[in-house]
């Protein structure tokens, strides 16, 4: 019982320590940092391209991309398109997220030949299914959009 915080309800903690953190900002030109850690891998990214829209998140179970292995350290470099919608009206809200990473160039595995630029892309789409504030005092409406294409270059690190 309560396996997900190590037995421990009160602390509420995840004892693996997952989390995602990311910033960006795009009104033509634009970047981002994006931070994040699980089972004793750091991933540190930042970006720079074009685009529209803004965002901070915080996702208490987000770990790093595909690109960080699992032992050892390395460099990440790699394109990125990012794009999101999300809506809002009075307590309701729903969105979609989807990412799309090309290959990090700098992975050292063995290439199959000369165009084999390292470990492979990546893609992933989130929908968020109706959600409800619960607020009382919640009215209005939103509309939340964004999109770009980046360059992102960083490292991870395993301890």
């Amino acid at each position: 019982m309560y396996a997900y915080v190590g037995g421990n309800p009160l602390s509420r903690t995840d004892p693996l320590g997952l989390w995602a953190f990311s910033v960006q900002a795009y009104l033509g030109a634009g970047g981002g940092v994006n931070v994040s850690w699980a089972n004793g891998t750091l991933e540190i990214t930042g970006q720079i391209g074009v685009g529209i829209g803004a965002g901070l998140s915080w996702d208490p179970n987000g770990s790093p991309s595909p690109h960080a292995k699992e032992c050892g350290s390395g460099l990440i470099a790699r394109t990125t398109f990012n794009a999101s919608a999300g809506l809002g009206f009075g307590p309701l809200s729903t969105g979609a997220s989807y990412v799309n990473a090309g290959e990090n160039v700098f992975d050292p595995s063995p290439k199959s030949d000369v165009m084999d630029w390292g470990t492979g892309g990546y893609s992933s789409l989130s929908l968020t299914p109706i959600g409800v504030d619960n607020t009382p005092t919640t009215s209005g409406f939103g509309f939340r959009y964004g999109v770009s294409l980046s360059a992102e270059a960083g490292s991870y690190s395993n301890w």
